[in-house]
């Protein structure tokens, strides 16, 4: 059986200072940005399912940027999710597809907020 290996990267940036306080009472004990997988390895028939909590949720449903690269350092998929009121959001991806054929490690990238 083939394996794929995930490393999750998760970043996040602020557009303005006040965003940075918004909710900040209610996560003060949370990262600005949590990203997991339900587990380490999978097969190239698999479902990774990603969930991950924003400690501060920016107004105006601001997405996650969720990407995908492949042990070539090559882009496999981009997503935007949701981020629901309470910072929590979640996908899926698939690793049976011509993008995911290769075993290694496969990096998940999580992006949230401004990069200006």
């Amino acid at each position: 059986m083939l394996v794929a290996l995930v490393a999750i990267v998760g970043t996040m940036s602020i557009a303005s200072e006040a965003h940075a306080d918004h909710h900040a009472g209610n996560h003060a004990n949370l990262l600005p940005l949590i990203v997991e997988a339900d587990q380490s390895t999978y097969g190239h028939d698999s479902t990774i399912t990603v969930t991950g909590q924003v400690a501060n949720v920016i107004p105006g449903n601001v997405p996650v940027t969720v990407t995908v690269i492949n042990p070539l350092n090559s882009l496999v998929t981009i997503d935007q999710v949701n981020v629901s009121n309470d910072g929590s959001f979640t996908t899926s991806v698939s690793t049976s597809g011509n993008l995911m054929k290769y075993d290694g490690t496969y990096t998940i990238k999580v992006n949230y907020g401004s990069l200006d």
